[in-house]
């Protein structure tokens, strides 16, 4: 069973009450696998966020289902999801740890030891044990980002929506955060939908990704399958009268330059694929719908 199967989702917006309705998400469908994490992409104004706030009833979709493990969604099924923010608000007048005890008191899932037990390991997790007496309103961005990560990864969730969960980590901040999400995906337990802009990190982590553009599905699917539909292209390093030089040329031509530069007595340092996500998704998001 898919752990979210969305139908024909539709949403609207009026931007003032004698303004016609826009229309931000068109029949949108994808299903996400269970057990392992998409990736869901698309630039700005593609409707990822309304999206997630349809996923969570944060605001109602105009038509469309959204099922949950095959449930719709209830007071029941959101015990089982667990979500941080793009830009969240956190309860800054507490510390760390009373922040973190306290929304582990609210789940009602644990006893009093468990959440003492969890809250010390979470803020382990995330490296911000040291500052756990700290007030959150005195944390750094990067800290703040990973108190509200530990949030929503030290609950028994089933599934997790991280909607931007690397903005403002500089790179050991970034670093720990994939290193934290690799370990939940190699458990196989719990699933994660991430929303990101850095498609490095999404083609990292995530096996599958979902493709918004202009309020249209454009692609839901593994994300090497993706990566394959761009014709590849190469940097070829070699080394000529004492200068490395770096080309780029498609598969076709690859050999060519190599027996070309050999003629002339060329060095070939390396051959490398340079195809990736970031290319497959510029060349993809030019196509017209």
């Amino acid at each position: 069973m898919d752990a979210l199967n969305v139908k024909n989702l539709s949403k609207s917006y009026k931007s003032s009450p004698f303004s016609p309705h826009k229309k931000v998400l068109h029949n949108i469908s994808f299903q996400i696998p269970s057990g392992g994490m998409t990736g869901f992409l698309g630039i700005n104004g593609s409707g990822k966020s309304t999206t997630i706030k349809c996923l969570l009833e944060l605001v109602y979709p105009d038509s469309g289902d959204v099922l949950f493990f095959g449930e719709k969604i209830s007071a029941k099924v959101k015990k089982r999801i667990s979500y941080l923010p793009e830009k969240p608000q956190l309860y800054d007048h507490l510390t760390g740890e009373e922040f973190l005890k306290f929304t582990l008191e609210l789940s009602g899932d644990f006893s009093s030891k468990e959440i003492q037990s969890r809250t010390q390991e979470y803020l382990e997790k995330v490296q911000l044990y040291d500052a756990r007496k700290s007030k959150i309103r005195e944390y750094s961005k990067g800290m703040y980002q990973r108190i509200g990560l530990a949030q929503a990864i030290s609950r028994k969730a089933d599934f997790i929506i991280l909607d931007e969960p690397m903005s403002d980590l500089d790179p050991a901040g970034r670093h720990l955060v994939k290193s934290i999400l690799k370990d939940i995906q190699s458990k196989g337990e719990t699933t994660v939908f991430l929303s990101s802009h850095l498609l490095q990190d999404v083609e990292d982590l995530c096996q599958n990704i979902v493709i918004l553009d202009k309020g249209h599905t454009r692609y839901f699917g593994s994300t090497l399958d993706f990566i394959k539909t761009i014709k590849p292209t190469y940097e070829l390093q070699y080394i000529l009268n004492g200068k490395l030089n770096l080309r780029n040329t498609d598969q076709v031509s690859l050999q060519n330059e190599i027996d070309n530069l050999r003629k002339h007595n060329a060095e070939i340092i390396g051959v490398y694929n340079q195809s990736n996500l970031e290319e497959a998704f510029q060349k993809f998001i030019g196509t017209k719908l």
